[in-house]
């Protein structure tokens, strides 16, 4: 627990371009898990790790520009086109498939527990990435930490 408090304190502090080469190198391992589960499906593959972004984005009731930011470079290399959605794009279809209540916890967390059984090292990565996301806008709150913690407890 201590470590991972650690670990958003400092990733919350990064510069875009750090934050965007860890997230890079994180999704990276996170894909290599996600590729398995989905039986060497990429746009499956992808699919999922967007839907796990976007929920852990809308955790804190808000999307921000750095979260929006790292939304879309999901979106657009799932779709492979340059600035495929906009800001209020990525804000709608949040809204519309992120179940406020839950966050999309179990889907989330069901998607941790596949990739864990398949791959450890993977799921790390896939948890250093969700908890990228949430510290985009510089401040992972103790809710959106609270949220992440529970995937993996």
């Amino acid at each position: 627990m201590r470590e991972f408090e650690k670990f958003c304190n400092k990733v919350e502090k990064l510069s875009t371009a750090e934050l965007d080469s860890l997230m890079a190198e994180d999704a990276k391992g996170a894909m290599r898990g996600l590729m398995v589960v989905a039986d060497g499906d990429f746009t499956k593959a992808m699919a999922m790790l967007t839907g796990a972004a976007m929920a852990a984005a809308s955790v804190d009731g808000k999307l921000d520009q750095g979260e929006y930011r790292q939304i879309n470079g999901l979106i657009v290399a799932a779709v492979g086109k340059e600035n495929s959605a906009s800001f209020a794009d990525v804000k709608a279809l949040i809204e519309k498939s992120v179940d406020k209540k839950t966050n999309n916890r179990e889907y989330v967390r069901s998607l941790f527990i596949a990739i864990a059984r398949v791959d450890q090292e993977a799921a790390v990565s896939f948890i250093a990435f969700l908890a990228e996301v949430l510290c985009a806008d510089g401040d992972a709150t103790w809710k959106e930490r609270k949220w992440l913690k529970s995937l993996y407890e």
